[in-house]
């Protein structure tokens, strides 16, 4: 066999194993000819979606045009995230501002006005997709969801939302089994679709929808199964930047999961799609065992992924370039969707599906060129979580400085701190060192199995670690809004090994080879402040890699750092062995990259080839703005809301009102009042959007200090507004 280093100096300057280790392209269009229909039912007042409003059965309907009528197609199910429901041209930036939500409650827009096409946003995915064979269905959710106040027993209407794509399987299923069909649809779907052959896509709160629709649909206590098919099944759920909303915080098992978080959300800008993933990752058991993937995105912001939102959440990226201007939406980071969506669905979902296209989301594979000179990709991934599928070795949950073993980590030159890894809401270990350096190396040894036992690697294909650089702050609390203590750009430099049971140690594995990590980036809130995001990358090395050991006897593994990286801090927050495969190193990326003017320039609808702006920066970088200062006025009133009974409670009411138009968004609006913060907010029935309310209940108000600074804050891409004092005697 060929002796592993011999391997390593092959991988990192032979282009012939680079290509070998690359991801297959999935982007190429498919042999179907498109065909694009709609359909739209009578507004109703549907009981199991709203109490309040009337919904729509709405949607767009993508499906191949010259496919055989033999076999039913497999189907792929979009909802678009919060937003207006109502826009306006805007001579002057030249683009449809999106600024009332009238719409959500009458189904009529105000003159000068037109329906937002949110669902309309994601042709780009859908078209090439229906290429490919598939039926996409993307959901209207304008009438009675998008803009509407939410519930105390549904914040952020994430299980309306869950429910409304339900009712249209059911009317899909309704159809495919007894026809009616709208001549609109532009297809009889009579017989034509495959209900075991199921995928999801979501963004924002839609992405957030999409989780909670795979819930319903395996709650037994739920009737939605009944509704469809026998034979229904979700082969896959792709959510892009999603809200985190739901209060029983489900884990999207049993299925395939992926996640697209974009590093410069100013929306949902703590990044709560990662929530899901952990939740995943923590469950041993799969029913049906699925791949679970991160898919982080340098440059890309929250709005940009639907083509019809065309004003931007940020305005700036700290620690990287963004792909996007102010306005307009851009083509470069839709491409950034573009290919790991494609990938997704072509290797989950459908009779002829091919696992080979996950390869994308798998950090231990190249991106195809030239989508891999786009943009910096943080990857975490897994074939699942399944203890059959994923050993888990290690998972720094204790609040000591000990190992699951019961051993404590042995610190050389270096400290360690058990902290909650910022964003992913899990616990993990902090190691940081200063001065490190040749002769003076600083380690960290955790131990793996307990005393007198060790840990059989037969039959294990690789060894999995997830970690990345650390923030700021202090090493036991981390602060992400304060500057890492490596610069940006720098990549993390250093080793594993392997230690048996009798002592002996493999030979040293460097990291960089086998995935890249750099200090967190992250979004700029214009000169307040910014956030950066220690999103973990999944660190897969081949088991053969770790040479001179008995691998029937692990029981240790060791983090090295020397003169290539002398100071630094990094999260751990799980090792285990692995099935998946991993790949040799594919070498190191070349750094030419064009700017975002000349990539957008290449792009045609087409094309599945965008390069981009300089994957890595040193500073704030900015879109093109111009910014004003808001201010706004507060007033109290008494009101009631529903309780999670169903019953009527009596609330206060803090109704904030703005001469500019306050964003409709997937995070939600936060209110500070002093110390206290409300998130969310709700917009009234006249539509427009510069009156926002937020709910509290009356225990809640009365522990309000008065005089306290009132603050509401929205998007990235706007400066707070500046509310003023809180007076409690104005409330009536």
């Amino acid at each position: 066999m060929m002796r592993w280093f011999l391997l390593l100096a092959i991988a990192l300057s032979s282009v012939s194993l680079a290509q070998a280790a690359t991801a297959p392209d999935p982007t190429r269009r498919g042999s179907y000819a498109v065909g694009l229909g709609s359909y739209a039912l009578a507004p109703k007042l549907d009981r199991e979606l709203s109490d309040e409003l009337e919904t729509q059965i709405a949607a767009a309907v993508w499906y191949p045009k010259n496919a055989p009528a033999s076999e039913p197609r497999p189907l792929l199910v979009f909802l678009h995230g919060n937003h207006a429901t109502c826009g306006r041209y805007d001579k002057e930036l030249k683009i449809r501002v999106d600024d009332d939500t009238t719409y959500t409650y009458d189904g009529k827009c105000p003159k000068g006005y037109i329906q937002t096409p949110s669902h309309m946003g994601y042709h780009y995915l859908a078209d090439r997709l229906a290429s490919w064979g598939y039926v996409v269905v993307s959901i209207n959710a304008n009438r009675g969801v998008n803009g509407a106040p939410d519930t105390f027993d549904d914040p952020s209407l994430i299980l309306r939302r869950g429910r409304l794509i339900l009712r249209h399987l059911q009317q899909l299923a309704t159809w495919h089994r007894a026809g009616g069909t709208p001549k609109t649809v532009g297809i009889d779907l009579r017989g034509r679709l495959d209900f075991a052959n199921i995928g999801m896509l979501g963004h924002s709160r839609g992405g957030d929808g999409i989780v909670a629709a795979h819930q319903l649909l395996l709650d037994k206590s739920e009737p939605w199964a009944k509704r469809l098919p026998a034979n229904t099944l979700v082969k896959g759920l792709f959510a892009i930047a999603p809200t985190d909303a739901q209060e029983s915080q489900p884990a999207p098992i049993d299925t395939p999961f992926a996640v697209l978080l974009p590093m410069c959300d100013g929306d949902v800008s703590d990044l709560q799609g990662l929530r899901f993933f952990e939740r995943a990752m923590a469950e041993r058991t799969e029913t049906r065992k699925s791949l679970k993937a991160t898919f982080a995105v340098w440059g890309a912001n929250h709005n940009y992924y639907n083509s019809e939102w065309q004003e931007s959440d940020a305005t700036g990226c700290v620690g990287h370039k963004p792909l996007f201007d102010m306005s307009g939406g851009s083509s470069a980071q839709r491409q950034t969707a573009f290919h790991p969506v494609l990938a997704f669905f072509r290797s989950t979902v459908g009779r002829h599906s091919e696992k080979v296209f996950a390869r994308l989301l798998d950090s231990s594979w190249y991106p195809a060129a030239p989508f891999r000179d786009l943009t910096e990709l943080d990857r975490a991934y897994s074939s699942s979580p399944d203890r059959a599928w994923s050993r888990l070795l290690e998972d720094f949950a204790q609040s000591s400085l000990k190992s699951k073993a019961g051993v404590a980590h042995k610190l050389v030159r270096g400290k360690a701190a058990a902290i909650t890894i910022p964003d992913h809401e899990k616990q993990g270990l902090a190691f940081a060192w200063q001065a490190a350096s040749a002769n003076k190396r600083s380690s960290l040894l955790v131990t793996l199995a307990k005393s007198g036992s060790s840990i059989d690697m037969t039959g294990w294909s690789s060894v999995e670690i997830r970690m990345t650089m650390g923030c700021g702050g202090t090493l036991s609390e981390p602060d992400c809004y304060e500057p890492p203590p490596v610069k940006d750009g720098v990549p993390l430099k250093g080793d594993i090994v392997l230690v048996d049971a009798n002592g002996k140690r493999s030979v040293k594995v460097p990291i960089e080879p086998f995935a890249k990590m750099f200090s967190p980036i992250g979004v700029d809130y214009e000169g307040y402040y910014y956030v950066r995001h220690p999103v973990l990358s999944s660190l897969r090395i081949p088991a053969i890699a770790f040479k001179n050991i008995d691998r029937t006897k692990l029981k240790a593994i060791e983090f090295s750092f020397g003169n290539q990286m002398p100071k630094g801090t990094i999260y751990l927050a799980d090792i285990r062995l692995s099935k998946t495969q991993a790949q040799f190193p594919w070498g190191m990326k070349s750094n030419n990259a064009p700017t975002v003017a000349a990539a957008q320039a290449r792009t045609s609808p087409a094309s599945a080839v965008i390069a981009a702006a300089e994957p890595r920066a040193m500073t704030v970088a900015r879109a093109k703005t111009a910014r004003t200062a808001h201010r706004a006025s507060l007033s109290l009133r008494r009101g009631l809301g529903k309780g999670t009974d169903g019953g009527s409670r009596p609330m206060v009411e803090l109704v904030v009102d703005s001469d500019r138009p306050f964003p409709v968004m997937g995070n939600g609006m936060l209110l500070r009042v002093g110390d206290a913060t409300l998130r969310g907010g709700s917009f009234g029935r006249e539509g427009g959007t510069g009156r926002v309310v937020f709910r509290m209940s009356e225990d809640r108000f009365a522990e309000l200090p008065e005089g306290a600074e009132v603050t509401l804050f929205g998007l990235a891409s706007q400066e707070p507004w500046q509310v003023g004092r809180l007076a409690k005697s104005s409330l009536r």
